[in-house]
């Protein structure tokens, strides 16, 4: 695929083989026909603007929109605040070839919070920033963020990017991030969908 016109990523998980990601408006033409003829399970994302003609065009070739209108967002990771870890917490982190990833632990050795970061050059891209139930409303989730951004610093990244949902959209603002465009996913629809 043209890298210049739209990212190629095989994921190889349940459901979503692969994804295209484009920001190339005239690329989601092209892509949509793809997206729904790929053998197997693959997503089509586009950040922009506006994605009302990217949704325009999912619906005209059948997709349908996976999940909710998410954001785009990004932060100088030497500007991103420190969090401290809460009494009864532990953090563990490790690199395996380009993703970090960060876990805080409770004091029973249970995870209560995670995620990760792809590092790619300058820019880390974090994903599956998760606090678990029973251990929300503490600020886990912005110490897993602390410590991504503080680690990929260290492997010389600069620059944090990541697509946050509307609830996380929240916590991200809240900590420094700044929405750069919307961000809207599709994919053939499945049965029971």
């Amino acid at each position: 695929m043209d890298g210049t016109r739209a990212l190629e990523v095989t994921l190889d998980l349940p459901g979503r083989y692969r994804e295209f990601v484009t920001i190339d408006p005239e690329a989601v033409h092209w892509l949509v026909p793809d997206t729904v003829k790929a053998e197997r399970p693959t997503w089509l994302s586009v950040p922009a603007a506006d994605v009302a003609p990217a949704l325009r065009a999912f619906a005209d070739g059948g997709l349908r929109q996976i999940g909710t209108l998410d954001y785009l967002m990004s932060i100088s990771l030497a500007e991103h605040p420190v969090r401290p870890v809460p009494e009864g917490y532990h953090v563990r982190s490790a690199l395996a070839g380009s993703v970090l990833r960060v876990e805080v632990v409770d004091g029973n050795g249970e995870v209560a919070a995670r995620g990760l970061a792809g590092l790619a050059g300058e820019d880390a891209v974090a994903h599956g920033i998760v606090t678990e139930a029973a251990h929300r409303r503490r600020g886990l989730g912005s110490v897993v963020m602390s410590t991504l951004c503080r680690e990929a610093t260290a492997h010389g990244a600069t620059t944090g990017l990541l697509c946050a949902v509307p609830d996380g959209e929240k916590l991200y603002t809240a900590l420094g991030w700044t929405k750069r465009a919307q961000f809207v996913t599709g994919a053939v629809p499945t049965s029971g969908s």
